[in-house]
């Protein structure tokens, strides 16, 4: 008896094996479609690339020893705005969606991370763990994160709601919603759902 259970879990191991071969992971991250919807922005081996949604040949857009995520489109579709660790931690940079070169646009030592581009494609507006309102009663957490805009041309940040917030979408009418961030909740516990959206006029400043 003991012979066939071995024999079945030869043939086990071996189907495993072969299985787990078949599947080469790419690790692609952080996929954002085009406003129009003729493209694919997203993150592999640490560059920004592009590829026709109609499928293709991937076009990298960055390529530089540092590690770069999170592409956002602007609504015209002509710049990718991303997070770069080219000056030490996460900065937002952007850049021509053909490729090109890159402009730096927030220079604070905290990791901020790029979330929609403002209906005139004129501003980003990002996520950043910075400075709470003083009315705030957030406890201090790289979790718990601000929401800022900042200009292409004016480059100075203002910020927009001092409570956290994530998958930002900006809306016609130049409000957003959001996924409202509560408290530390793991997105990828078993059995999570998905918060509640929240409305907020883009040039509302409050906490």
């Amino acid at each position: 008896m003991s012979k066939y259970k071995n024999m079945l879990m030869a043939v086990a191991l071996s189907a495993t094996a072969l299985g787990a071969e078949a599947v080469t992971p790419l690790w692609l991250r952080d996929v954002k479609i085009s406003p129009d919807g003729s493209a694919i922005a997203f993150t592999y081996g640490g560059d920004i690339y592009t590829v026709p949604t109609v499928g293709g040949k991937a076009t990298r857009i960055t390529a530089t020893p540092c590690y770069e995520s999170h592409p956002i489109w602007s609504p015209d579709g002509k710049t990718i705005a991303f997070a770069s660790t080219r000056a030490g931690g996460n900065d937002i940079y952007v850049i021509p969606s053909t490729g090109g070169v890159a402009t730096r646009l927030t220079f604070n030592s905290a990791g901020e991370i790029p979330q929609s581009f403002t209906a005139d494609g004129k501003e980003v507006i990002y996520t950043a763990t910075i400075q709470d309102p003083v009315t705030s009663a957030l406890f201090p957490s790289g979790v718990l994160s601000e929401v800022y805009k900042i200009g292409l041309e004016q480059k100075r940040p203002v910020q927009l709601l001092g409570t956290p917030a994530n998958n930002i979408v900006l809306l016609p009418d130049g409000s957003f919603v959001y996924e409202d961030i509560k408290g530390l909740e793991d997105n990828f516990r078993k059995h999570h759902t998905d918060r509640k959206s929240t409305r907020l006029n883009s040039s509302h400043n409050s906490p």
